[in-house]
């Protein structure tokens, strides 16, 4: 068993070593477009709280995160908040946007009170901001926005494959619904990611057409790779466990390990299996090792043994 002196030095190294992700903020922006229609509207509600509310489990600076409904939702005070961020390189933003749209041939919108929002007005707000972005834009007709909001640092989504697909897309509510299930984390570390959350929500809509015997009438797109790299929410013990900056830095060098799993089977073509096994065998023992510490600090946790 690894001493309390030993198991402090462990955690303060990975602390340090991961000091500069530590550092970086996820800001987060959750809108509920105009329903038109109080079962609309009272449905992009419920689906836009489910998102903040999954978004809480992240432990993320409150000032970070931003749901704007009813009367709030209104492309002034959301281009605002936007505006207001100001995301540094090495932050990330996430924006929900959830409701209605349309798209005039031309122009796509998104419905909001008052005046509506263009994927153009949308696109220049953003260009001004730094850090990764995502951009999840779940109506109607949003396939005519992915081309003028796609940018080298963003990653975008869409309900829809164009403009022509009008009806009332279904994906914002998968998406909230996949944000709390344990069945959307595939990988079973209670971390569920942009690329979990996206496989969740498309087999979602899939299933249903299928399952009613219907045509589907929306066809997700992306733009952007690497999806993983964004966080949603946590599941699990890790949702319901107020974390610690230790605990926080031990998940990061979790993530940095999962990553150099991933890059490693890219490489293994060009290894000797001796060199490639050695490789796999060092950064499982550092997971095994990582998780363990984990566990134990999640423990400590829920029976209020950390200070």
């Amino acid at each position: 068993m690894i001493s309390g002196k030993h198991l402090r030095a462990l955690l303060l190294l990975a602390l340090s070593s991961m000091v500069s992700s530590a550092l970086a903020t996820t800001h987060i922006v959750i809108v509920s477009g105009l329903g038109g229609e109080t079962r609309f509207q009272d449905a992009f509600d419920s689906e836009a709280l489910a998102i903040y509310r999954a978004a809480e489990t992240l432990n993320a600076d409150t000032h970070s995160l931003h749901l704007l409904t009813g009367d709030q939702a209104n492309r002034e005070h959301l281009l605002a908040t936007l505006e207001m961020l100001q995301p540094g390189a090495n932050d990330q933003l996430q924006l929900h946007l959830i409701g209605h749209g349309s798209w005039d041939g031309m122009q796509y919108k998104f419905n909001l009170v008052g005046p509506d929002l263009t994927a153009d007005d949308l696109a220049a707000n953003l260009n001004q901001l730094g850090g990764e972005q995502l951009v999840a834009l779940m109506t109607s007709s949003s396939g005519a926005a992915l081309e003028p909001l796609t940018s080298d640092n963003r990653v975008v989504i869409t309900a829809t494959k164009s403009g022509l697909q009008k009806n009332l897309s279904l994906f914002s509510s998968f998406w909230a619904e996949g944000v709390t299930s344990e069945l959307a984390d595939l990988d079973k570390n209670e971390i569920i990611d942009l690329d979990e959350l996206y496989q969740f929500t498309r087999n979602g809509i899939t299933n249903h057409y299928e399952e009613s015997g219907l045509i589907a009438s929306e066809s997700s797109l992306v733009e952007g790779s690497e999806l993983d790299r964004f966080t949603i929410s946590r599941v699990g013990l890790l949702a319901g466990s107020a974390l610690d900056a230790e605990t926080e830095a031990l998940l990061v060098r979790r993530d940095s390990l999962e990553s150099q799993l991933d890059e490693l089977a890219t490489r293994r073509d060009d290894m000797s299996e001796a060199d490639y096994f050695e490789a796999l065998q060092e950064i499982i023992l550092q997971l095994g090792q990582i998780q363990n510490q984990i566990d134990m600090r999640l423990e400590m946790s829920n029976e209020g043994l950390l200070e």
